[in-house]
């Protein structure tokens, strides 16, 4: 009696793999119909060579059962005589064990199985392990151009800084993220899906090495829940030159964030580490202001903001801390310093809706009651000591209105928390506006 009529024998792929392609399947770019001698799973590399294998038992890919075909034979228990083989690629048998670790590396693998008696061959067929690598993925190189400058003009002159908002101290960014945004699905593969993403500040004092002296803070993030877990991302921040005790010619800056991800029909996640080191600077010429700095303790990182300071939103600064310097979110709260010129907190042309960052200017614009008068000297280098001067003030008003002058300058530099030297003297223009007082 011929083998395969003796006995009836067959094997199958096990429900929870079967489930588990269904999955895979359900992940690629295009459908593909599931066949049931057809085996699919993915793996966490970007391609088939860069190894990873998937390595299961025997028996947690396939099941088998046999009876007997001939009646007659049931006081006989079928299992002692029929024996189960297995091979991976080539006939290179191996008697069958559940527990027999099974390794796959190439995009496609068959695997043999057959049962025997002793008069024969039973039952022979083959399977197919089909091995999908994840597309390719990296948050990274885009993460520069996550990072976009606010501002009503262009700002950077060249590639070494970027510059303040006009007439602040603080340069104001978006942080936009969308994690579906230019991800690539390639044919064949599967997809991780971006769960989580942490950001984080640091500002220095421009110089090599600074960044590392300071504690960095976290960029709170939040966004909408959604059914497929995507996650879109807009968040304004400001970031202040650092001045303790004065304004730093430069302030070296680097933010970054971890993007976290989980791996196709895994819990397992991993992180993609990104950052983005830029330079900021005052890139405005140094002018005269006329609201009285005693009153608004300019140049406090945690003092109330004074004009045109930064008053709302997310605001990061650095002071010194105890034992080193920290960058941390100043606590502001839309309140602005109470000086001789009524300050208001309001939102920019290009502040979001949506906390976005805003800063202290007058109410009124112009000279308010009460404010000093102001009036115009121009000083050029062609009338200085000639008619201008000579003829319309005696040489005692000169006195007091060039010591004025000095003092309004002073004031400017408390004010604006310039950098003295050579470098920043050179930036003043020629028309000099000067306080006078009453």
């Amino acid at each position: 009696m011929p083998s395969d009529a003796l006995v009836d024998a067959g094997a199958v792929v096990t429900e929870s793999v079967a489930e588990e392609t269904t999955k895979v399947l359900g992940g690629l770019p295009t459908s593909v119909a599931p066949a049931l001698n057809v085996i699919h799973r993915s793996i966490t590399c970007t391609a088939i060579n860069k190894g990873c294998s998937y390595t299961p038992a025997l028996g947690d890919l396939f099941t088998h059962k046999s009876s007997w075909g001939a009646a007659g034979l049931e006081e006989y228990d079928v299992k002692d005589y029929v024996f189960w083989r297995y091979a991976v690629d080539t006939e290179n048998w191996h008697p069958w064990s559940d527990s027999a670790a099974l390794t796959f590396t190439n995009t496609q693998t068959t695997v043999y199985v057959e049962a025997w008696t002793r008069c024969g061959r039973a039952y022979r067929d083959t399977f197919t392990v089909v091995l999908h690598p994840h597309s390719p993925h990296n948050a990274c190189t885009a993460f520069r151009q996550m990072w976009a400058e606010n501002s009503p003009t262009p700002r950077t002159n060249d590639n070494s800084h970027m510059c303040a908002y006009p007439g602040s101290d603080f340069v104001m960014m978006t942080f936009a993220y969308d994690s579906e945004a230019d991800s690539i699905h390639d044919a064949d593969t599967v997809k991780v899906k971006y769960t989580d993403v942490k950001c984080y500040v640091t500002l220095a004092e421009g110089g090599p090495g600074n960044l590392a002296k300071v504690t960095e803070a976290e960029l709170p993030l939040t966004w909408p829940s959604t059914a497929s877990g995507r996650i879109q991302i807009s968040k304004q921040l400001a970031l202040e030159l650092v001045h303790d005790p004065t304004t730093a010619e430069t302030t070296d800056v680097k933010v970054r964030c971890d993007f976290t991800f989980k791996y196709f029909g895994s819990e397992e996640t991993d992180n993609e580490p990104c950052a983005y080191p830029f330079t900021i600077k005052d890139c405005d010429a140094p002018e005269l202001e006329t609201t009285s700095p005693a009153l608004c303790e300019l140049g406090s990182p945690t003092g109330v903001p004074g004009p045109f300071e930064a008053c709302s939103g997310n605001i990061f600064t650095t002071v010194n801390g105890a034992s080193q310097l920290l960058t941390e979110r100043k606590p502001v709260n839309d309140e602005c310093c109470e000086s001789s010129t009524a300050l208001s907190c309001v939102s920019l042309t290009e502040s979001a809706s949506d906390s976005g960052v805003k800063r202290c200017e007058p109410s009124t614009p112009g000279p308010l009651p009460g404010q000093m008068m102001a009036m115009e000297l121009r000083v050029d280098d062609e009338d200085v000591g000639e008619t201008k001067l000579a003829t319309s003030a005696s040489p005692s008003a000169v006195e007091l209105l060039a010591a004025t002058a000095l003092v309004a300058i002073a004031a400017l530099f408390v004010v604006k928390q310039r950098v003295t030297g050579a470098e920043r003297l050179a930036r003043e223009t020629d028309d000099v506006y000067v306080t006078l007082l009453d």
